[in-house]
């Protein structure tokens, strides 16, 4: 004994033939598998997240939140009660559920998956979050639409890109599922381009593009065959050297298109009265801007458009911050070429920039 304590060699020895001494009579396979690799754990959303459904608003400076719907109620029922600072409005509103999925879209391309259920919860009168501390969204780039999804294999379902130099891309909505929680590319962007808007699509529809000379063209969704996801684009309407598109709206021939001036001067034109045409062609005129020394000016450039179905409230952005809202049966019906009457008083120097249904109006993107 003393010479096995005394030489490790030996000890060690000792101890090797117990162990396999012991591995031999009470040993058993092993019963659970190593792999070098998990591709992928699966676990059923509706195990971990309580299905409700909610309200969820973005704001035009960029502050979402999501809300109850007793939140809601208990402030009382009013959309205007929505929660924004002075000089802010809601931008975006939803009805959806805690298990569905919003998609916001980016002026240069790119797009984020963001859960509902991952939203910050605020009560309907809070303001809500700055969006940056929810998705990595860069400095130099903006939400340009945000589209809701409960399901991305829906067949039929796409989703139609348009940008402000007149190009035009259907993807399947499909390809936009992820589990990725940064930026991903959505649509190839040219440079001096960017995205003005993304809508859902079921190919069955009439696109309608207007631009800033008072220019449209309304064309079959179908000339737009669907792409790959970081796909460019067709064109959807051949622009002047100055001229850019300011809005993109999905019509058939019911309502109106509503186009509004920088000056604030506005009308509405039956849809009818914008042939279908093929896509990428110059298309027609919607607008007709005064000259003259002698005329009061309606305008230099059209700041947007909204397609009419029923009477609705649009907001109207101006470049000094302030806001107005109009009523869309305010705006005469005319002509496709015509001067319109103004809709929104302006101060001396200010012009319109943008114009948005209001929040609580309908489901928007």
């Amino acid at each position: 004994m003393n010479g096995i304590l005394k030489s490790e060699k030996k000890l060690l020895g000792v101890i090797r033939d117990e162990l396999q001494e012991i591995r031999d009579k009470y040993g058993i396979d092993r019963r659970s598998e190593i792999q070098s690799e998990v591709e992928e754990l699966k676990v059923n959303l509706e195990v971990i997240v309580n299905s409700e459904d909610v309200l969820v608003t973005l704001s035009q400076d960029g502050y979402i939140k999501r809300t109850s719907m007793l939140s809601f109620t208990r402030s009382g029922g009013e959309w205007l009660g929505g929660g924004v600072k002075e000089g802010d409005t809601v931008r975006h509103l939803f009805e959806v559920n805690t298990l569905d999925n919003l998609l916001l879209f980016t002026r240069k391309g790119q797009y984020f998956l963001l859960p509902v259920h991952q939203i910050p919860e605020f009560k309907w009168k809070e303001t809500g979050t700055a969006l940056v501390n929810v998705v990595p969204l860069p400095k130099d780039d903006a939400i340009v639409s945000v589209v809701p999804v409960k399901d991305f294999n829906v067949p039929g379902r796409s989703l139609l890109f348009f940008t402000k130099r007149g190009q035009v891309k259907r993807t399947e909505l499909a390809e936009y599922a992820t589990t990725r929680s940064i930026a991903i590319t959505a649509c190839k962007v040219a440079d001096g381009d960017e995205v003005v808007r993304v809508l859902p699509s079921d190919n069955r529809q009439h696109v309608l593009l207007v631009t800033k000379n008072g220019m449209a063209i309304r064309f079959a969704e179908n000339e737009v065959n669907a792409m790959g996801r970081a796909a460019g684009g067709v064109r959807g309407i051949q622009l002047k050297e100055n001229d850019e598109v300011v809005a993109a709206e999905l019509v058939d021939d019911e309502g109106e298109l509503l186009v509004l001036s920088d000056l604030g001067f506005g009308k509405r034109t039956l849809l009818v009265d914008y042939p279908v045409q093929g896509r990428g062609g110059k298309g027609i005129a919607t607008f007709e801007f005064k000259e003259g020394k002698r005329v009061r000016p309606n305008g230099t450039a059209l700041a947007g458009a909204y397609r009419c179905k029923e009477a609705s409230e649009l907001v109207v952005l101006t470049a000094s911050g302030q806001q107005h809202t109009v009523w869309t049966e305010k705006a005469p019906i005319e002509e496709r070429k015509s001067v319109g009457r103004s809709l929104v008083p302006l101060e001396k120097g200010d012009a319109v920039i943008a114009l948005f249904p209001l929040a609580g109006g309908g489901h928007q993107s």
